[in-house]
């Protein structure tokens, strides 16, 4: 899989009018997720949204996994 560049990746996350989009990308119970995984999820939403597919949804899932602090997480890498 050719990777893109983050202004790539960033420009299918944008509307029509180029302005980003609020999606979020929820990890289930998986630790970890590639970069690859990540990027076909980017794509799998921008599909959705251009289909007039996506779902939206404007709370968070149920979860028992407990929330993770991302500036944790990213001290961490």
């Amino acid at each position: 899989m050719a990777k893109r560049k983050p202004r790539e990746l960033v420009a299918l996350l944008a509307g029509k009018e180029g302005t980003l989009q609020n999606v979020k990308f929820f990890r289930g119970d998986r630790d970890l997720i590639s970069v690859d995984e990540i990027e076909q999820e980017i794509r799998s939403a921008h599909v959705q949204r251009t289909m007039g597919l996506a779902i939206i949804s404007h709370k968070f899932p149920d979860s028992d996994t407990p929330q993770v602090d991302v500036r944790e997480l990213v001290q961490s890498l």
